[in-house]
């Protein structure tokens, strides 16, 4: 049985086994085209939907540049993570029992992505959504979508939430969960309501979405985000 200890334990070796790895990624050692062989320590997975998905998801700010400081330390980021390393990374990820991905529709995601698939990666995907995001869905076919955290934040102060539960009725109809991603406690809140229509909030620590309702039991480290038990309903 997973508990709370047993994870934070298991996590904390598994930090500690890839940090020479991460290191050895940086180096000239060439990356792996490939899926690694399953590492002995294991990220415990729950139960979400309809599969089994580990604790910890792949998040990609690191790949693209939001760095969330300044663009220069952005521009370095965006320049080391080649697709060839984006790839490595989620294969580390897989090895270790990581397989969920927060895939984001931006400039070559999907193409880094096709590349890991090609591979023999897989990931579940744990999408954020902006705007219509009917064609990614049909072409993705992610998991879970959830509303851009930032956009949330901007319709609630506007006034214009409706638009928002608009946006996840019609995200639903195309047969994926459905959740709001937000950085205020109260939108979360709201959203928390029967009449909000959602799969699960998405409320922030330390400024950054994470997907939602029972917090009790979810942990988050490194560029990785939680997904908590108990979020369908």
């Amino acid at each position: 049985m997973s508990t709370r200890r047993s994870f934070l334990s298991s996590a904390a070796v598994a930090a500690g086994i890839s940090a020479p790895a991460f290191a050895a990624a940086s180096s000239d050692q060439p990356l792996s085209p490939k899926p690694y062989p399953p590492a002995d320590i294991q990220v415990p997975k729950m139960k979400f939907g309809n599969v089994e998905l580990g604790r910890l998801v792949c998040g990609t700010n690191q790949f693209y540049g939001f760095a969330h400081f300044n663009q220069i330390l952005s521009g370095v980021m965006k320049d080391y993570y080649t697709p060839e390393r984006v790839c490595d990374v989620l294969h580390q990820c897989n090895r270790y029992g990581i397989n969920g991905f927060n895939f984001v529709p931006v400039p070559r995601s999907r193409e880094d992505l096709e590349m890991f698939q090609k591979q023999g990666g897989k990931m579940h995907l744990v999408c954020q959504g902006m705007d219509d995001a009917v064609d990614m869905i049909r072409q993705i076919k992610p998991l879970a979508v959830y509303y851009h955290g930032e956009k949330t934040d901007r319709a609630w102060q506007e006034g214009r939430f409706e638009d928002v539960k608009e946006w996840c009725k019609k995200v639903r109809d195309t047969g994926v969960m459905v959740g709001v991603g937000t950085h205020k406690r109260r939108t979360g809140t709201s959203i928390s309501t029967p009449a909000a229509s959602t799969t699960g909030r998405a409320p922030a620590t330390s400024g950054k979405p994470r997907w939602a309702a029972n917090w009790s039991r979810c942990r988050a480290i490194a560029t990785c985000r939680a997904i908590p038990r108990g979020c369908i309903r």
